[in-house]
């Protein structure tokens, strides 16, 4: 993220109470002018909802250099490109979908079961190789998963086990902006005569 003073003002107000934290739809008034190039969406679902993590995980990605695509993939594609440093964690919540009835029961376990996708697109940002997180360690490349784990872990879990799934899933897509051409004026505006 770099900009602190952003960071800070997309912070939920009082997000340390529960009691007291600012309902989405006033964050979402309150933070959606300040950065317009982020879906309504991903501010809901990653940013506000899982403030904590995205502050101490994520905040490091200037996000005023990406942008966000919806995107649609099959099943084979996601389990082969998207990758993160919590597999295992994701793979327990897998196993977790296909044998405890618990999980299956729950809104997410059932709601995947019987929509055969997520109600939600992850989030998942595309790696440079080499790109690595502030402590030196690699990000997965070529899709690092942003948000979404239990979900990934199901979805995982149901085609492992030839579960009916649809053809595509929706993801957001974040993806560095290539500034393809910069343009500077032949006059800088000081040196134009009227």
């Amino acid at each position: 993220m770099l900009n602190y003073r952003l960071l800070q003002q997309l912070a939920p107000l009082n997000f340390r109470d529960e009691r007291k934290t600012e309902t989405l739809a006033d964050y979402l008034d309150r933070v959606s002018p300040l950065v317009p190039s982020i879906p309504s969406n991903v501010l809901a679902q990653w940013i506000y909802r899982h403030w904590r993590g995205f502050e101490s995980n994520w905040s490091f990605i200037d996000l005023a250099s990406h942008q966000f695509e919806c995107e649609h993939w099959p099943t084979a594609q996601i389990i082969e490109q998207i990758d993160s440093r919590h597999m295992e964690v994701i793979d327990r919540w897998g196993e977790m979908l296909r044998s405890n009835r618990y999980v299956r029961r729950s809104w997410l376990g059932d709601d995947m079961l019987h929509r055969g996708t997520w109600s939600e697109p992850v989030i998942v940002l595309a790696t440079a190789p080499g790109t690595c997180y502030p402590d030196g360690h690699p990000l997965p490349h070529p899709y690092c998963l942003l948000e979404g784990h239990h979900r990934l872990g199901y979805l995982r879990s149901m085609a492992a086990d030839g579960a009916p799934l649809q053809a595509q899933h929706a993801l957001w897509i974040c993806r560095p902006v290539r500034d393809t051409q910069t343009f500077f004026w032949a006059n800088p505006a000081s040196e134009i005569n009227f």
